[in-house]
């Protein structure tokens, strides 16, 4: 009878732990995809600055080479002021992801 007590006992243990190790996994699953969803985030709006980037790059070289042959047009002046103002204006806002929390 001792020996099926101990053996219980041992089983018990055993199945505490695992839970135990268990919930832990669980609480860094969930920890590591809050961070994948604001990595992700964060690399969709560096992409859309290095487009954006682009975009005023390519309309200032077109600026200066129509500048260049007395050629500049108010629509492409007025374009990259349009350009230049979403980049300075860019919401660098955390994504929402930030706020959740993992349960413990």
């Amino acid at each position: 009878m001792t020996d099926d007590l101990s053996r219980n006992q041992a089983a018990r243990l055993r199945q505490e732990r695992w839970e135990h190790h268990m919930h832990g996994l669980c609480i860094l699953d969930n920890h590591l995809n809050v961070e994948m969803e604001i990595a992700s985030h964060r690399s969709a709006v560096l992409n859309h600055l290095v487009e954006q980037a682009n975009r005023v790059k390519d309309l200032w070289l077109e600026f200066q080479r129509k500048s260049d042959n007395g050629q500049v047009l108010e629509d492409t002046a007025v374009q990259m002021a349009i350009e230049q103002h979403g980049l300075q204006s860019h919401n660098f806002h955390q994504p929402q992801l930030q706020n959740k929390t993992v349960s413990t």
